[in-house]
């Protein structure tokens, strides 16, 4: 194929939204829906060549390129893709990432901005690299639409309960190398039950159950609202309802659910997360530092006010 435009022009179907869903998600339901054999086949209509697929997991990764692939009859434009499916927006609580970094990520990897859109990633898949599922939405998803999908929220740093069912989440075995550089649709219901019970047979109890169900339920929010708001005006609320934010108020805040939470949540991690608070305060920190703080200051409920 000798351009990108003349393999997207040649997609003659793709699947529709799922809610809730993720742009990973969809393009591996696309290599389902396609009957192509192998992944290359996928890759080489959707993008020309192989790609690394870890940004299209929670990011808008080249997604400019659906107003290629699809006709406008479609209602599918790539702006809507990025609002339903990525969490753009929630990235964008953090200022440490501009407008130039969201550009560098519609680039192919050979391209300089690498650094910064692994960066990116980071900043909301921190540890992790296998896709995640809840079992419950799985038979939902199955139930309501005929098939699974990778919902974006389980794949977001800080969730580890689903916040719709409470559902613990389950490691898929998928990808088990580096590179996300295959497409995997999501498990079908009983593929989904047995790595379930297979995963919970070694799961002892969660201390720490209950913050982090409350934790995924925040994030799913902002997922959801954090257009509404900036880190600027975040960083006002949190002032006006707790008075000049200097490193002791900001520690008890965020420790307020226990410091044994936090080291659990953060690991070894939590000297430097720490170390930047000194530094910089509230200003250009990953979007999980602003859900903990609004968990410590009423959750949902709070920040709802404002929103």
């Amino acid at each position: 194929m000798s351009t990108e435009t003349d393999a997207a022009s040649r997609l003659l179907m793709f699947p529709t939204l799922i809610p809730g869903e993720s742009y990973y998600s969809l393009l591996a339901r696309y290599h389902r829906l396609s009957g192509n054999r192998a992944d290359i086949y996928t890759f080489q209509q959707l993008f020309g060549a192989k790609a690394d697929l870890r940004a299209a997991v929670t990011l808008p990764y080249r997604i400019r390129l659906i107003d290629e692939w699809l006709p406008e009859e479609c209602h599918m434009p790539s702006g809507l893709v990025v609002r339903e499916c990525t969490a753009l927006s929630y990235l964008r609580l953090s200022g440490l990432f501009t407008e130039a970094a969201y550009d560098r990520i519609q680039q192919p990897e050979s391209l300089r901005g690498q650094n910064q859109r692994f960066d990116m990633i980071r900043a909301l898949q921190r540890n992790t690299q296998q896709l995640r599922f809840c079992p419950d939405c799985i038979w939902e998803d199955f139930v309501e639409y005929g098939e699974p999908c990778w919902h974006l929220v389980h794949q977001i740093d800080g969730v580890k309960y689903c916040p719709i069912h409470g559902t613990r989440l389950v490691d898929s075995p998928w990808p088990n190398k580096a590179k996300l550089n295959g497409f995997y649709p999501a498990p079908d219901y009983y593929t989904a039950h047995s790595l379930a019970l297979s995963a919970r047979s070694c799961m002892p109890p969660d201390p720490f159950e209950k913050p982090y169900l409350e934790l995924a339920r925040i994030i799913d929010w902002l997922l959801k609202n954090a257009d509404r708001f900036s880190e600027g005006k975040l960083i006002q609320l949190y002032e006006q309802e707790l008075g000049t934010l200097n490193l002791d108020t900001l520690l008890r805040q965020l420790t307020s659910s226990g410091t044994r939470f936090l080291t659990d949540l953060y690991g070894r991690e939590v000297l430097q997360l720490t170390v930047s608070l000194y530094e910089h305060g509230m200003k250009s920190q990953p979007p999980l530092v602003h859900a903990l703080m609004i968990m410590s200051l009423g959750g949902i409920p709070w920040i709802s006010r404002y929103g």
